[in-house]
């Protein structure tokens, strides 16, 4: 999905989160984070082929989030219904994420 995104917008500059599930807590961690540094006057677009629970997309919205991302938009190309509502009931008041 990145590549076609980047021929999309080539001037973007790439940011990568790596995030797992603790198989004992079911929690999901951050084992990876490179941002740029200018994120946080970025527009941030998480893209994921594939959104499940929602665990991992409201952990990397939080990371971004943390980061000072004010603009959060995201890209999945399928999702299951417990993800759309486990997105929906995060917490975005502030308008950061759409």
């Amino acid at each position: 999905m990145l590549e076609g995104v980047l021929n999309l917008i080539p001037s973007a500059k790439v940011s990568v989160l790596g995030l797992e599930r603790d198989e004992a807590t079911l929690e999901v961690r951050t084992y990876y984070k490179k941002l740029v540094p200018d994120v946080a006057n970025r527009l941030a677009m998480i893209i994921d082929p594939m959104l499940a629970t929602g665990n991992s997309l409201i952990a990397a919205i939080d990371v971004l989030k943390a980061s000072g991302c004010k603009d959060i938009r995201v890209m999945i190309l399928v999702a299951a219904p417990e993800g759309i509502a486990g997105k929906k009931n995060h917490d975005c008041s502030d308008s950061s994420c759409r």
